[in-house]
């Protein structure tokens, strides 16, 4: 599958999503009780049937690349400003819970999201420095992402099933697994296998992370904040975290970060001849590895 075929279909499947999104936001679901209104109880069938078929065809067309990179790569400019935009939005996010209230899980949160900055901030400190990310500090960025989704389960409990609630688990649990295929490849255990499953997961991931987040903030720009469900949280953390995804994969997959061939020729005898005494020159290619 060819590389700008796959950039073009997660852009078509983000806009398409996202859209959808706020139509069944705005329209489709109760705000009180979070799930489908009664007339259109039917329709949950179909959005589910159409959100899973866009996301396995993402992962198989991503999955189906021609490209396989061998490292990660190189953290530049644009990859750490991106790092930079995540850590703000992590003490940003930090900031609003505890201006909100004080409370045991909203510390506990804070705490986390201030621990996943730290990384972001080493990491995109790499990319206009000398300074190499330690492997450990990857594990920085789980506790605030497996601490969001055990609380999606627990302070939920009872609404499990609310559509929101779904799609912040599943976007969460993409997110984990992302880190995990991450931290592999920065640190060098099974990076061939991990960048081969890396290219799927990071763009089903960076999809959620959008799907999941831009079209609530677009229902409060429009002065509809009143469709939402009171379980739906406007964490700027979440769209930051899925773009820095969306650039990371692209970057890897990208042809400079791709192994260079070099082309090398050379002459061959033919019929006992050497190069001078042959009226014409064989050529032979090969990629070196």
């Amino acid at each position: 599958m060819k590389h700008k075929f796959i950039v073009t279909y997660f852009i078509l499947a983000m806009a398409t999503l996202s859209i959808a999104r706020v139509f069944q936001i705005i329209f489709l679901l109760e705000p009180t009780t979070g799930f489908y209104k009664t007339e259109y109880s039917s329709t949950h069938i179909l959005y589910i049937t159409f959100f899973i078929c866009v996301i396995v065809v993402l992962g198989a067309f991503a999955m189906a690349s021609r490209r396989m990179p061998t490292h990660a790569p190189k953290v530049d400019k644009s990859l750490g400003f991106v790092s930079f935009f995540v850590a703000i939005s992590f003490v940003f996010s930090s900031a609003i819970d505890l201006v909100n209230g004080f409370s045991s899980m909203k510390i506990l949160t804070s705490m986390f999201s201030l621990l996943a900055a730290i990384f972001f901030v080493i990491y995109g400190l790499s990319g206009f420095t000398n300074i190499k990310v330690p492997p450990v500090a990857i594990l920085f960025v789980f506790p605030v992402w497996g601490f969001r989704l055990i609380s999606s389960f627990i302070s939920f409990t009872g609404m499990a099933n609310i559509t929101e609630n779904i799609y912040d688990i599943l976007m969460l649990c993409a997110n984990l697994f992302f880190f995990v295929i991450m931290a592999k490849i920065l640190s060098g255990v099974y990076v061939i296998r991990s960048i081969r499953y890396a290219y799927p997961i990071g763009l089903i991931a960076s999809l959620l992370c959008i799907t999941c987040s831009l079209p609530r903030y677009f229902v409060v720009l429009i002065g509809r904040i009143n469709v939402l469900h009171e379980s739906t949280t406007l964490d700027i953390s979440v769209p930051a975290v899925g773009i820095l995804i969306a650039v990371f994969t692209f970057k890897l997959y990208c042809r400079n970060n791709l192994d260079k061939k070099k082309r090398s020729t050379q002459t061959i005898a033919y019929n006992g001849l050497n190069a001078e005494q042959m009226s014409g020159e064989y050529i032979i290619d090969h990629d070196e590895k």
